[in-house]
């Protein structure tokens, strides 16, 4: 007589199966152009150490150089650095 041997069970190996819930669709929001700001100057910023200097090249109105708020000629007292500052003009 043969006697049949009981199933062996086993554990299967990998993740455990998980249901899978429905994907929500996203709303997609409406595109909206922005408007580019025309400038009207350029504008740099130069650094070194804990010193920072500003400079906007304005592309309409009078030809000025203004340094901290103030007019280059009264802020440098000597006409060697208004000729520096003038050159690259």
């Amino acid at each position: 007589m043969t006697e049949k041997k009981p199933k062996k069970v086993t554990k299967k190996r990998g993740r455990p199966k998980v249901k899978k819930t429905p994907k929500v669709k996203k709303i997609k929001k409406p595109v909206v152009k922005k408007k580019i700001s025309k400038r009207t100057y350029l504008f740099a910023v130069g650094r070194r150490k804990s010193a920072v200097a500003r400079v906007r090249l304005h592309k309409t109105g009078e030809p000025k150089i203004i340094v901290n708020e103030k007019d280059y000629k009264d802020y440098f007292a000597y006409p060697e650095y208004w000729k520096k500052i003038e050159q690259p003009l």
